[in-house]
Formats: structure tokens, sequence, C-alpha cells
């Protein structure tokens, strides 16, 4: 399908499937011409992925095709046999088990598996407790334990990439709630910035992408620090894409030097996982035309460069904006 843009006017792209014309009408900005790929490719990718790929990755895709709810039972069936052989290899299992609350049927279905989780967390002698904590998150159940105490002290305690995720628990904790720890997280990344705490940035930043909305003021902070960031450069990527992820829709105006910055990186293919989890949630047709063209050389399973993790986002991305375009 060829599909051409034009300035802040409407067109009609019109594909044909199974002997049936599906128009649907989109505006776009900016006279671009998006190069031609098959419709399905990029979903047709994450499938392959799904079953090519090995732990984190496969916990990747599989999860992109949740999201956008594609080959659900294929992924359930998948990662059934993934938890009979790997159900207790650390790490790995946290996130065998996170993939299967999340296609669960029932809620029964859905406790069994966040309950093992749960379990991990709760022995101080799992390996795997961050992996356990942050998935937890994830998932929107609150663990045992945090209460409001402990968040109320935690800007005086010695803070660690753990921390950070109970922290992030706590915002489905119904005696802490999402309010407090938005707050308590800004406060941190604004000691950690002055006392250049580069290992815990990236962390914070992340977690704000799942503590939205932000008001204004609080969005700000964040936008503030980002484009003033002058330390390690996937650091600034994470908080340049954290800073277009949690824009509110009243400060969309004030996204283009953030755009703008982020998508050097694009130009550069470093940082790509941060540019396309921006693109995926936030981008339009224009970050779409950008996906397209250098897809194919993202996608080259032959290049000694390639790398599944950002194969996986970029052909996520594209699934997600086409799906937001044709949708709004």
């Amino acid at each position: 399908m060829l599909v051409i843009e034009c300035k802040k006017v409407k067109f009609l792209s019109i594909l044909i499937v199974g002997g049936f014309i599906l128009l649907s009408t989109v505006v776009l900005a900016d006279p671009k011409i998006i190069p031609d790929m098959r419709n399905d490719e990029p979903l047709s990718d994450l499938r392959s992925l799904l079953h090519t790929e090995k732990e984190w990755i496969k916990v990747h895709v599989a999860e992109f095709l949740i999201w956008e709810n594609e080959y659900t039972d294929e992924v359930k069936n998948v990662f059934l046999e993934e938890e009979r052989q790997f159900r207790n290899t650390p790490k790995y299992r946290i996130g065998i088990w996170r993939v299967l609350a999340q296609v669960a049927q029932t809620k029964q279905e859905r406790w069994k598996w966040e309950n093992k989780i749960v379990e991990v967390y709760s022995n101080p002698t799992s390996p795997d407790r961050p992996h356990a904590i942050e998935t937890l998150a994830k998932l929107k159940h609150a663990a045992p334990g945090i209460s409001p105490d402990w968040v109320r002290q935690i800007k005086d305690s010695v803070i660690d990439p753990f921390a950070i995720y109970r922290l992030w628990n706590a915002a489905y904790n119904q005696e802490v709630g999402m309010d407090s720890v938005r707050a308590t997280c800004i406060s941190l990344l604004a000691t950690s910035i002055r006392e250049e705490r580069d290992e815990l940035i990236p962390v914070i930043s992340y977690v704000f992408r799942y503590l939205k909305p932000f008001e204004i003021a609080d969005w700000d902070k964040i936008k503030t620090v980002a484009m003033g960031f002058q330390g390690d450069e996937s650091v600034y990527a994470n908080l340049l894409a954290t800073a277009w992820l949690t824009v509110p829709d009243s400060a969309v105006g004030e996204l283009q030097p953030i755009k703008n910055r982020l998508t050097v990186f694009l130009d550069e293919k470093i940082h790509l996982l941060q540019v396309f989890s921006a693109f995926a949630e936030k981008g339009g047709a224009n970050e779409l035309n950008q996906l397209i063209r250098i897809y194919t050389e993202i996608s080259d399973r032959n290049l000694q460069e390639y790398d599944a993790d950002v194969h996986a986002m970029a052909a996520y991305a594209i699934v997600k904006i086409k799906g937001r375009l044709i949708n709004d």
C-alpha cells in the first residue's frame, strides 16, 4: 500500500483485503510518501519472534501481541510450555508468570500466576526479588508489607532500584495511592539529579511512565530535567522519552523541542528502544513515516548489528500507530 501525505489535509487510504475495499480517513502533516510495505509485515514479524526468540525478548514480544489483542491463544500456549520448562529458572520465571497473568481468562487464573510472583517477592533469599516487585507493579498488584509509613520515610533512606520499584508498587496500595507515590518520585528525581545518582535517574524516569496523569507543574519538572540533562546519553534518551510519554494534553504544544532531541537518536540509530517506546504510545503519521523508512534494515536478521529487541519494539510501534491513526 502506498500512502501519500498532504500537509494539513485529509486523504483516503485504500486497502483491498479479501476482495473488499476498506477506506480510512487520516489527518497527516508534512508532504511525504510512506514507502510500500505489506500491511501485516510487522505483525507477522512479532508472531515469528514469539517462536524464535528466548527469555526476555520472548516476554516483550508476547506482551506486544497481548496489548494489541493478537494471537493471544498462541501466546498462552507458548508460555504454558515455557512455564513447564523454566518454572524454576530465577528471573525468567517472573517474565513467564507475568505473561500468563495477562492472558488469564478468569480472576482466579490471574491470581494463580500473580501469587507465584508474590511468593518470590516475599522470600528475602530469592535472587529475583527485584524482578518480582517490578512485575507486580506492572500488573498493578499491591505487594504485602509496603506501608504508608515506609513511603513517608523513603526520602530519608538509602535508595536503590529495588526501593524505587517498591515505591512504584505502593501506588496500587489503597492506603498509599498514586498521588503520594508520584510526588515522592518527583522529589527523588530532584535528589538523584543533585547527587548525580545516574544509576537511579533512568529507573525513576521509567516509573514515571506508569504514574500518569501528571499536573502541568509536575510535568514541567520532568521536562526541565530532561531538556537540561548533561550526563550519560542513554539516561538522556530515557528522560526525553519519558517527557514525551507523560505530557499532559494541555501541554502538547510544548513537545516539539523534546521530539526534535529524541529523534536525533533515530538518525544515529542508537538508544532506539527509547525512541520507539515514545513512538508506540504517542507517535502519529510523521513518526510512522520514520519507522517504516528504516524498518527493512532494523528487521534484517542477517545484519551483524541486528537486535531482536529493537526489531520487536519497532514492529509493535508500527502496529500501534497504524491502529491509532485508523481509529482516530
